[in-house]
């Protein structure tokens, strides 16, 4: 794609009716360093951060989280729910619930449209608490 947003180059896009969502290549940066098996640090391994085995498996869940979260989107705007767009706060971040266990970040760039930060799953403590 020869596409880009000011800060990073667009790798995947998904549009439905009003609502536009990027994945970038800044954004695959950041999950491959934080929370991935083949980049992850030292500090992310100690808090239990990896979720990724590699690469193919993040762009994998970008596809399947634009589809759906792009759906999910564009039916709250019919619905008369909206994530507000203020251009003089164009760096806020909405944390958005996925799929019971994941959260998506993600930021308006225009109004309807919206740049993926990140995504992670989301600490089971439970899981933490019974590995201790």
């Amino acid at each position: 794609m020869n596409e880009t947003l000011p800060n990073s180059e667009i790798l995947k896009k998904r549009t439905e009716w009003k609502t536009t969502i990027f994945f970038t290549q800044k954004a695959l940066s950041h999950i491959l360093e934080q929370h991935s098996e083949t980049h992850g640090n030292e500090k992310a391994r100690q808090i239990w951060k990896i979720y990724f085995r590699d690469q193919q498996e993040i762009e994998d869940l970008a596809d399947i989280i634009l589809d759906e979260l792009t759906s999910e989107i564009e039916f709250e705007r019919t619905q008369w729910t909206r994530i507000n767009f203020n251009p003089n706060y164009v760096n806020k971040i909405s944390y958005r619930p996925f799929q019971k266990k994941w959260t998506v970040q993600i930021k308006p760039i225009w109004k309807n449209v919206f740049e993926i930060v990140s995504f992670y799953k989301n600490k089971d403590l439970k899981w933490r608490s019974s590995k201790k």
